[in-house]
């Protein structure tokens, strides 16, 4: 199946660019830099949600038990409007590149099964009972930093890294000589000394530990950058461990977490990631395609 309407610039690191545009089309900034709060619109969320509907159809024809409605969109979090800020927070998983509304809408995101935040897809799936879960992350066509550290890291601090179930084929050629790409949290930069009550007492390592720290240590860790300035993206508070079997479906105040099985309401399938195109020659030739047409038809 063809990509559709969904128009591609692809980086060198194999990411596909979000490009701002105005209302004729014309490239306002370059990638990742909007002027004047324009949101980046290319390829547009419409766009994409036409290839997630393709996919779910290949999808649902390749494998005819599965059920179309187990096929879901997620997106990343953003920062939001606190008390002094619009920033950051821990709810929205710390981000903030998830602006997936549509086109010319009023800030509107896709509607169902589209318009999921990637947690609450997962939490949905988890909740139904899912005892696989494939992630399929269709902006990124090589094996990048996206692909082999960013995505997995974000989706095993939902639901696990010990159910992360690839073959061996997968693993050692993406993450030689470890096997997996999993941190002990995320984002991986968040500092290892934090305050223990405001800025000028003492230091103590940081509690990244679902189900805390012991007495008085509790996870997650309290905010460290001072209420009068936006948190910053490495702030403690928005840090999370990577647990066993993620934080979905788990509640502290039930009981501690156990590395050795799930607990309480946690996941209890497996995972896996797609496996990007990279150099796979049916790439080139639909691109190659589609230069093609673009030069007799421009």
């Amino acid at each position: 199946m063809s990509l559709t309407r969904l128009w591609l610039r692809v980086a060198p690191n194999g990411a596909i660019e979000w490009l701002c545009r105005d209302a004729q089309g014309r490239l306002l900034a370059g990638p990742g830099v909007c002027t004047d709060a324009a949101a980046p619109e290319w390829p547009r969320i419409d766009d994409t949600v036409v290839v997630m509907e393709n996919l779910r159809k290949v999808l649902v024809e390749r494998a005819p038990g599965l059920k179309p409605d187990r096929v879901l969109g997620g997106w990343m979090g953003i920062a939001e409007k606190g008390p002094q800020f619009i920033e950051r927070n821990r709810a929205m998983r710390g981000e903030d590149i998830g602006h997936a509304f549509l086109y010319e809408t009023a800030q509107q995101m896709p509607a169902a099964p589209w318009g999921h935040r990637y947690w609450d897809a997962l939490d949905q799936l988890r909740a139904a009972g899912a005892q696989h879960i494939v992630v399929v992350f269709p902006h990124v066509i090589i094996s990048a930093s996206p692909a082999l550290v960013e995505l997995p890291n974000q989706v095993a601090k939902e639901i696990g890294y010990r159910s992360f179930f690839p073959s061996n084929d997968v693993t050692e050629p993406r993450w030689p000589g470890f096997g997996n790409p999993f941190a002990d949290r995320w984002p991986v930069t968040a500092p290892r000394m934090c305050r223990v009550d405001g800025p000028q007492s003492p230091l103590r390592e940081c509690c990244y530990r679902l189900g805390g720290c012991g007495p008085g240590h509790p996870y997650p860790e309290r905010r460290q950058t001072p209420s009068d300035r936006p948190i910053s993206a490495f702030d403690p508070a928005l840090t999370y461990d990577i647990p066993a079997f993620g934080h979905l479906g788990y509640r502290a105040e039930d009981g501690p977490p156990d590395n050795d099985r799930p607990v309480q309401s946690q996941y209890r399938g497996t995972w896996s990631l797609w496996a990007p195109m990279d150099d796979d020659p049916r790439l080139a030739d639909y691109l190659a395609d589609k230069v093609l047409a673009a030069i007799q038809n421009p």
